[in-house]
Protein backbone atom coordinates (compact mmCIF):
# COMPACT_ATOMS: atom_id res chain seq x y z
CA UNK A 1 0.00 0.00 0.00
CA UNK A 2 1.13 3.10 -0.85
CA UNK A 3 2.05 5.75 1.89
CA UNK A 4 -0.69 8.21 0.48
CA UNK A 5 -3.03 5.07 0.56
CA UNK A 6 -1.80 4.87 4.14
CA UNK A 7 -2.52 7.86 5.53
CA UNK A 8 -6.01 8.72 3.60
CA UNK A 9 -6.61 5.08 5.64
CA UNK A 10 -5.29 6.42 9.29
CA UNK A 11 -7.11 9.44 8.67
CA UNK A 12 -10.34 7.55 8.48
CA UNK A 13 -10.05 5.54 10.68
CA UNK A 14 -9.33 8.61 12.81
CA UNK A 15 -12.24 10.23 11.74
CA UNK A 16 -14.48 7.06 12.34
CA UNK A 17 -13.20 6.72 15.88
CA UNK A 18 -14.13 10.30 16.58
CA UNK A 19 -17.52 9.70 15.17
CA UNK A 20 -17.88 6.62 17.42
CA UNK A 21 -17.28 8.58 20.09
CA UNK A 22 -19.26 11.35 19.98
CA UNK A 23 -21.82 9.12 19.03
CA UNK A 24 -21.74 6.86 22.56
CA UNK A 25 -21.96 10.45 24.56
CA UNK A 26 -25.14 11.44 22.86
CA UNK A 27 -26.62 7.48 22.36
CA UNK A 28 -26.38 7.53 18.66
CA UNK A 29 -26.08 5.19 16.21
CA UNK A 30 -22.64 5.58 14.38
CA UNK A 31 -24.03 4.19 11.32
CA UNK A 32 -26.80 6.88 11.07
CA UNK A 33 -23.58 9.50 10.37
CA UNK A 34 -22.42 9.76 6.81
CA UNK A 35 -19.16 10.60 6.49
CA UNK A 36 -18.26 12.94 3.21
CA UNK A 37 -14.48 13.08 2.06
CA UNK A 38 -14.27 16.30 0.19
CA UNK A 39 -11.62 16.02 -2.51
CA UNK A 40 -10.63 19.51 -3.15
CA UNK A 41 -7.77 20.07 -4.98
CA UNK A 42 -7.19 16.00 -5.26
CA UNK A 43 -6.95 14.35 -8.69
CA UNK A 44 -9.87 11.65 -9.60
CA UNK A 45 -7.01 9.39 -8.71
CA UNK A 46 -7.52 9.53 -5.19
CA UNK A 47 -11.45 8.13 -5.60
CA UNK A 48 -10.34 4.25 -5.92
CA UNK A 49 -8.37 4.81 -2.50
CA UNK A 50 -10.79 6.54 -0.78
CA UNK A 51 -13.37 3.63 -2.50
CA UNK A 52 -10.98 1.09 -0.94
CA UNK A 53 -11.20 2.74 2.69
CA UNK A 54 -14.69 2.60 2.41
CA UNK A 55 -16.18 5.28 0.80
CA UNK A 56 -18.71 6.51 -1.28
CA UNK A 57 -19.46 9.65 -0.49
CA UNK A 58 -17.77 12.52 -2.26
CA UNK A 59 -18.18 16.44 -1.46
CA UNK A 60 -16.70 19.27 -3.63
CA UNK A 61 -17.24 23.19 -4.21
CA UNK A 62 -16.34 24.11 -7.20
CA UNK A 63 -18.67 22.78 -10.04
CA UNK A 64 -16.11 22.22 -12.80
CA UNK A 65 -14.23 19.88 -10.06
CA UNK A 66 -17.07 18.03 -8.92
CA UNK A 67 -17.83 17.49 -12.39
CA UNK A 68 -14.34 16.19 -13.41
CA UNK A 69 -14.71 14.05 -10.26
CA UNK A 70 -18.28 12.15 -10.74
CA UNK A 71 -16.88 11.39 -14.43
CA UNK A 72 -14.28 9.96 -13.29
CA UNK A 73 -16.29 8.04 -10.68
CA UNK A 74 -17.30 4.23 -10.05
CA UNK A 75 -20.99 3.34 -9.87
CA UNK A 76 -22.59 3.39 -6.17
CA UNK A 77 -20.19 6.75 -6.13
CA UNK A 78 -22.39 9.68 -4.42
CA UNK A 79 -21.30 13.19 -5.11
CA UNK A 80 -22.16 15.99 -2.70
CA UNK A 81 -22.42 20.05 -3.96
CA UNK A 82 -21.01 21.46 -0.74
CA UNK A 83 -21.09 25.22 0.35
CA UNK A 84 -22.60 28.29 -1.81
CA UNK A 85 -24.56 27.71 -4.76
CA UNK A 86 -25.34 30.10 -7.38
CA UNK A 87 -28.33 29.52 -9.81
CA UNK A 88 -26.39 29.14 -12.35
CA UNK A 89 -24.47 26.41 -11.45
CA UNK A 90 -27.43 24.02 -10.56
CA UNK A 91 -28.12 22.73 -14.30
CA UNK A 92 -24.34 21.20 -13.61
CA UNK A 93 -24.95 20.31 -10.15
CA UNK A 94 -28.11 18.75 -10.26
CA UNK A 95 -26.31 16.33 -13.51
CA UNK A 96 -23.88 14.69 -10.78
CA UNK A 97 -25.19 15.05 -7.32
Amino acid sequence: MSSLAEGIRQSIEDVRSRIAAACQRVDRNPSSVRLIAVTKNQSPAVLPILSQAGLIDYGENRVDHLTEMARAGFPGARFHAIGRIQGRQLRPIAEHC
